[in-house]
């Protein structure tokens, strides 16, 4: 393990790239792009970064009807909260949707997403509020973005229940940890 951490440091100091550095970078363009979208400029917008044409992909191929674009989310029975990239309503469904650039889809992506979909508030950029949700969405679903311009949608079936235990055991070590 710590000679492929100094790998990843060694890659990093010349200049590559870390996995974070690119999910990030990848995320930025995919809201931006979404937001162009809602404009009305999406024919004008470019963007050299690798994960562009799969953004621009999943747009054009799936069509979703754009919602909300990084929206907190709470879920203040449960008392946690996270950012969705993008509420969108694909066919009749209304969809929590995660952007991803890992190479295949974990199980524990279903679970972020399925507490997602649980949230029964959302905050938006300008502070305003929608509260007292059942569920912010029918479903959710992970975007895998690929660096060669394709994707791949998955509709995700998360299990709550399995999310709140992931939870309390998250809670315990940082009470551990004295954090």
């Amino acid at each position: 393990p710590s000679s492929a951490a100094a790998a990843i440091y060694e890659i990093n100091e010349q200049g590559g790239q870390t996995a974070t550095d690119r999910g990030r970078d990848a995320h930025a363009v995919a809201e931006a792009y979404a937001k162009a979208i809602v404009k009305g400029t999406a024919d004008k917008f470019v963007s050299d970064n690798p994960y562009f044409g799969a953004i621009k992909a999943f747009f054009e191929q799936m069509r979703p009807e754009i919602y909300f674009i990084e929206v907190v989310l709470v879920n203040t029975k449960e008392v946690y909260a996270g950012t969705a990239d993008l509420i969108a309503k694909l066919g009749s469904k209304m969809f929590v949707i995660d952007w991803k650039t890992s190479k295949f889809k974990y199980p524990e992506m279903d679970l972020q997403v399925e507490a997602y979909r649980r949230s029964d508030m959302a905050i938006f950029e300008d502070g305003s509020r929608l509260e007292d949700q059942e569920k912010i969405a029918d479903s959710g679903g992970v975007v895998l973005l690929r660096d060669n311009g394709t994707f791949s949608w998955e509709e995700c079936a998360g299990d709550f229940d399995a999310f709140l235990a992931a939870k309390v055991l998250y809670e315990w070590r940082q009470k551990l940890n004295g954090d």
